[in-house]
């Protein structure tokens, strides 16, 4: 089975990387005229090696400081690099900035061509040869393969391509990430297909007919092509190049450092909390909320930076931040990032990417501190207990995802709207709420239920109440009542004297009495006792409450009154004959102050069913 990896070409402006690549591969990398009239390289350039073993494409990325950001863009989803240094010059700043680079972008695989090997005598070739390999070495650097070479004299190039092919091996498997992600570093439109965009693509494979969501600006593409090097694919597998050609999207409508994902754990975002180190070797320190240049993927855009926990990170440490920027950007879970100082230009520190959906800290900057230290250790236990802490009890699942995969549920209970909170904290809060509950009822022990209200400010870990509730009503500990709760099978009727009973009677009849011109609410419940004991007749059916929207009025009925009424007109007016509300006001000698509502009450019931001013019974 043939490979395919990625191979990004770095080194210092001047040490000859795109004569090399040409003398590899026959390919003259720099495309522009411009490049050519400056020899000196402004956009990422592509070839590639044909092997038995497979294909190394070979990605010549701009050296000069200048163009920082076109380099990051061209080794992004590159697995090794091919480092070129002169023997003639040796190691230089620029080289030690690209070596640096490529550490925090995550290429840890080096091939080293010592190149312009024909411009210094074979006697002192070892020499700088050892030289140069005790620098890379103090720089963290242990090569895969070091080659002696010159593109001129075309010396040392089949150990050099032996040296790629060496990368082929154990390249090819996917990152991690779950599902296809393709950093967008260029788009055009071609004549006769439209719009064609290529990068490298990472995390999985890609076929004809794909849907893809387009980052940052959220839109969904289709690839109505593939090519590869040139020839259309049905497929392409991660670690390599790739050109799709789409349906559904302008070029105009895709911005630098864009991408095309199939995976949730890429987002459109302006906040993002990352882990980072500062370069033992940075010129400066971090400070917090200053703003930086962030380069990831094939953007390159401003940010705050948010310490968390510490307002200053000094060269060699590491830290946790969050990325605050002006507008929307394209980013995935464990992304690589870079971040440089905007005056002077200099790579202060590396970044990783851990929630690239955060939000504003808000249970405190050290609560967020605890998440993303738990995330970043490991613990899928102590990542959820943080987040429920964030959350004052209520964990959210989606920010759980975007830090990690499978959350266990021996500890935690999950619930329906994608919020999860510890067992213990849910058992504490619905303890809290049964506690309030009884309280409620020895002190008003007359009451049907217990307004929602009365909960707030007064149970453990608020936000879980909703979730405590109806776990209380599907174990069928609690009750809904009249919107409120109730203790199931709890009967205020237990707690009446004599003179409650007595009351009582004379409420009931005085609206049974009232027939079908019953009082207002407000006429009947003057006193306190009169308003539980009235609620206790409404709880018992006995009694019924109906609006008056138009009159914004609330009427109490007696069970038996509806009932004589629904019937004396299901006999005036028996099915199929329709009736008008007039009609229906006649026949039971009453106004319209009261048949509206009683109608409209057969209405809900399901007694009724209204066309326009036409009723008829069912």
């Amino acid at each position: 089975m043939t490979g395919v990896c990625t191979v990004v070409v770095i080194g210092h402006v001047d040490h000859g990387k795109t004569a090399l690549v040409r003398a590899l591969t026959g390919t003259e990398t720099d495309r522009l005229a411009e490049e050519r009239q400056r020899g000196l390289s402004i956009v990422p350039g592509f070839a590639h090696c044909s092997y038995a073993g497979g294909i190394v494409d070979l990605i010549d990325a701009p050296g000069h400081s200048d163009f920082i950001s076109a380099m990051v863009a061209g080794a992004t989803g590159a697995r090794a690099a091919l480092l070129i240094v002169s023997l003639a010059d040796g190691i230089e700043p620029q080289t030690v900035e690209h070596i640096r680079i490529m550490q925090s972008l995550g290429v840890e695989s080096f091939t080293v061509a010592l190149t312009k090997s024909d411009l210094v005598l074979p006697v002192r070739q070892r020499e700088r040869c050892d030289s140069i390999l005790s620098g890379l070495d103090a720089l963290g650097i242990t090569p895969r393969n070091v080659v002696t070479c010159s593109a001129h004299s075309g010396a040392g190039l089949d150990d050099l391509h032996s040296g790629l092919q060496a990368h082929l091996q154990g390249t090819s498997e996917p990152n991690g990430l779950a599902g296809a992600i393709l950093p967008i570093d260029r788009v055009f439109a071609a004549k006769g297909h439209g719009t064609v965009v290529t990068g490298t693509l990472i995390g999985g494979a890609l076929r004809n007919s794909d849907r893809l969501t387009l980052l940052p600006a959220a839109k969904e593409v289709t690839i109505r092509n593939i090519q590869s090097r040139g020839a259309d694919r049905k497929n392409v597998q991660p670690d390599q190049r790739v050109a799709l050609n789409l349906r559904g999207v302008a070029q105009a409508e895709i911005a630098r450092g864009a991408m095309l994902a199939v995976t949730r754990h890429a987002v459109a975002t302006q906040r993002i909390d990352i882990s980072l180190s500062v370069l033992t070797d940075a010129p400066k320190g971090l400070k917090h909320m200053e703003t930086l240049r962030v380069h990831f993927g094939t953007a390159a855009e401003t940010a705050r930076l948010a310490l968390y926990g510490q307002r200053t990170l000094t060269p060699g440490e590491n830290g946790f931040a969050q990325l605050r920027f002006d507008k929307p950007v394209a980013a995935y879970r464990d992304q690589p990032a870079l971040l440089r100082s905007l005056s002077p230009f200099a790579t202060l520190a590396s970044a990783r990417f851990m929630n690239p959906g955060a939000t504003p800290a808000r249970g405190g900057r050290a609560v967020r501190l605890a998440v993303l230290q738990s995330a970043n250790e490991g613990s899928t236990k102590d990542l959820a207990e943080a987040l429920c802490i964030e959350g004052r009890g209520l964990g959210d699942l989606t920010a759980f995802g975007q830090l990690a995969d499978d959350l266990s549920e021996d500890r935690f209970q999950l619930f329906e709207d994608g919020q999860f909170a510890r067992l213990n904290d849910l058992e504490v809060c619905r303890a809290s709420i049964l506690a309030v509950l009884d309280r409620y009822f020895t002190e008003s022990p007359l009451k049907t239920h217990m307004p929602d209200r009365v909960l707030k400010g007064k149970i453990s870990f608020p936000v879980l109440e909703n979730h405590a509730c109806k776990s209380l009503l599907d174990d069928r500990i609690v009750e809904r009542r009249f919107g409120g709760l109730s203790r199931t099978g709890y009967d205020p009727e237990r707690h009446l004297t004599r003179q409650h009973v007595e009351r009582m009677a004379q409420l009931e009849q005085r609206v049974q009495t009232s027939g079908m011109n019953p009082p207002p609410l407000a006429e009947i419940t003057a006193t306190p006792l009169d308003q539980d004991l009235l609620a206790l007749l409404l709880w018992k059916g006995r009694l019924a409450i109906l609006e008056n929207v138009a009159l914004n009025q609330s009427l109490v009925f007696h069970s038996e009154t509806l009932s004589d009424a629904m019937n004396l007109l299901r006999m005036r007016f028996p099915p199929p004959d329709a009736f008008t509300t007039s009609e229906a006001r006649e026949a039971l000698a009453t106004t319209r102050k009261f048949i509206v509502p009683v109608l409209e009450h057969f209405d809900q019931q399901g007694a009724t069913k209204r066309e326009g001013n036409l009723r008829w019974f069912r």
